[in-house]
């Protein structure tokens, strides 16, 4: 049978590559911009807490953020020299877990909106950064309004995860190709009218990933590192879902919720084992780990793509 619901562009997957490799080809580690950039704020790490939850809300601006082998918990980098960077944050502990929350915001909300559209542009620059310690496990709340961010995962200890990026741009996601130290329990992203980018996501180790897409866009790019079965449920209302799989290397089964105003489309390689239920070949191989997807589908777009060369 066909796998085809709807005939659907395949520009958005074309887009979504570029994008990588912007990311990936033009933004250099926030370690290396150390020399231009100016510390705004650090959070050290005095040894007495076993973990660490950070509660980060940006309001609007450029962020980069990734993990740091240096002895404090949190660190704050203006990275452009405008100072229009105005970091805030509260510190509350239990004694077992201290607990950061961390406000950031810039000058101009213009300018966050303004920039959004970063990607695009080879000559962006952000305009702050943070790093994360590796030494403590964390559980990362990361809420974002307007601006762009770019987060690299790789090398923390992460127990939980939530990403909510509002109408901002997100790029997320282990682009040095390091795995999350520790399994993750949950890795939570929710994109309401912006765009989210995952890179990887099989590299958190994450037992489950719940996704939420109302009007905007999210992209997941798997690559063929899994080394655990992972749960991966989401929900589509009128935006975009693209998920991009290696074309034989994971197992893969779907459990597809639709409705007749959306549109879904799958890789040839999937065949329907009963009704809205699709697997593809490699699943048959019966091997240890997989991915299991539960999509649930409104008005908006769901599409598998072949992501082999």
């Amino acid at each position: 049978m066909s796998n085809t619901y709807t005939c659907f562009s395949f520009l958005g997957g074309m887009r979504f590559h570029i994008l990588c490799l912007l990311i990936l080809g033009k933004l250099v580690s926030l370690q290396g911009l150390h020399a231009q950039a100016s510390r705004l704020m650090t959070i050290p790490d005095d040894g007495v807490f076993e973990k660490i939850s950070l509660n980060l809300t940006s309001s609007n601006g450029d962020c980069f953020i990734e993990s740091s082998p240096h002895k404090s918990l949190v660190s704050v980098f203006d990275l452009n020299g405008r100072k229009k960077i105005d970091p805030y944050y509260q510190l509350i502990s239990d004694g077992i877990t201290q607990k950061i929350d961390l406000f950031m915001r810039s000058e101009s909300l213009s300018g966050g909106i303004s920039s959004r559209f970063f990607i695009d542009n080879p000559n962006h620059k952000y305009q702050w950064g943070i790093t994360l310690t590796q030494d403590r496990p964390l559980d990362i709340t990361m809420n974002y309004v307007y601006g762009d961010s770019r987060v690299d995962l790789s090398d923390l200890s992460i127990e939980r995860l939530h990403v909510n990026s509002g109408n901002a741009r997100v790029a997320i996601g282990y682009f040095l190709g390091l795995p999350n130290k520790i399994q993750m329990d949950t890795f939570k992203v929710k994109v309401d009218l912006g765009t989210l980018q995952m890179y990887k996501p099989e590299l958190s180790c994450a037992t489950n990933i719940v996704a939420d897409v109302g009007f905007g866009k999210m992209y997941m790019n798997f690559g063929n590192q899994l080394t655990q079965s992972s749960h991966i449920k989401a929900s589509v209302g009128a935006g975009l879902l693209e998920i991009f799989l290696p074309k034989d290397d994971l197992p893969v089964i779907i459990y597809l919720k639709n409705s007749p105003l959306c549109k879904v489309k799958l890789m040839e390689n999937f065949t329907e084992i009963e009704k809205n239920t699709f697997v593809n070949a490699s699943y048959h191989n019966q091997l240890d780990h997989y991915l299991t997807f539960d999509l649930d589908v409104g008005l908006g777009n769901i599409i598998f793509v072949n992501d082999s060369p």
